[in-house]
């Protein structure tokens, strides 16, 4: 075999190796308990408190990502409390949420706030990406009673 050949044939039996030990690292099952959020470890966390304003009640919402990994394309697909109606457009594209940090907002809800001590529901979805292909999703649903 001449010279040119054999460093050819060693080319392409390099891009076969680099191809097959991609191709184990993709499709390797991923370590930590599969959770609601997808596998690869624990969801994002999502925690709901309702406050009185003078024209309807705000959520006050707090996600923690709790993944061994930081998620990606985080976004609030849906946020209700009780019959009440938001100004705020969804979804509400968050970005990305770093291993272990914490984001918190408010989504204002207008519309007649109940009496005291009447329970109120409160639901909150989220979605998001992580790693290179995975899809999670979490919710919270509360029923709260407002003083």
């Amino acid at each position: 075999m001449n010279h040119r050949g054999s460093a050819l044939l060693l080319a392409v039996l390099l891009a076969l190796v680099l191809l097959s030990v991609a191709a184990f690292a993709l499709m390797r099952p991923s370590s930590g308990s599969a959770a609601p959020g997808g596998s690869g470890g624990a969801s994002v966390n999502v925690t709901v408190s309702l406050g009185r304003t003078p024209t309807g009640m705000t959520a006050t919402v707090v996600l923690t990502n709790n993944r061994s990994e930081e998620v990606k394309n985080l976004r609030i697909s849906k946020a209700t409390v009780g019959s009440m109606s938001t100004t705020t457009s969804l979804p509400i594209n968050l970005g990305r949420l770093p291993r272990g940090a914490s984001t918190t907002f408010t989504i204002p809800f207008t519309g007649p706030a109940p009496s005291p001590d009447v329970p109120m529901s409160a639901d909150i979805t989220c979605d998001y990406e992580f790693g290179w292909s995975g899809k999670g999703s979490t919710s919270a649903g509360t029923t709260l009673l407002r003083p």
